[in-house]
C-alpha cells in the first residue's frame, strides 16, 4: 500500500502543481463558476486550497479569503 501512495505522490499532475504553489491560477468548476487565487495547497487527490481568491459566476465577481476546491468539481486552467 505505501509503494502505491509514493507513485502517486510522484504523478506528473502533482509534480506540476508543486512548481504552481505561491502562483495565481484560475480553476473552473462544473457548475460554471470560475475561481482565481494563488495556490496556497493541494493533497495527493489534487483538492486544493487557494488564499486571495476571486469567484466569478454569472452574478459578477466576490472576493474571499481562502477557499478549499474539491478536485471532482473544477477543470485547472494554467
Amino acid at each position: 500500500m505505501e509503494e502505491e501512495i509514493n507513485t502517486i505522490q510522484m504523478s506528473k499532475p502533482l509534480m506540476d502543481l508543486m512548481k504552481l504553489r505561491g502562483k495565481k491560477i484560475s480553476i473552473d468548476l462544473i457548475n460554471g463558476k470560475n475561481y482565481t487565487g494563488i495556490l496556497e495547497s493541494f493533497d495527493v487527490y489534487m483538492n486544493i486550497v487557494l488564499k486571495d481568491c476571486k469567484i466569478t459566476d454569472n452574478q459578477g465577481t466576490k472576493d474571499y479569503g481562502i477557499v478549499f476546491l474539491r478536485a471532482s468539481y473544477g477543470v485547472l486552467n494554467i
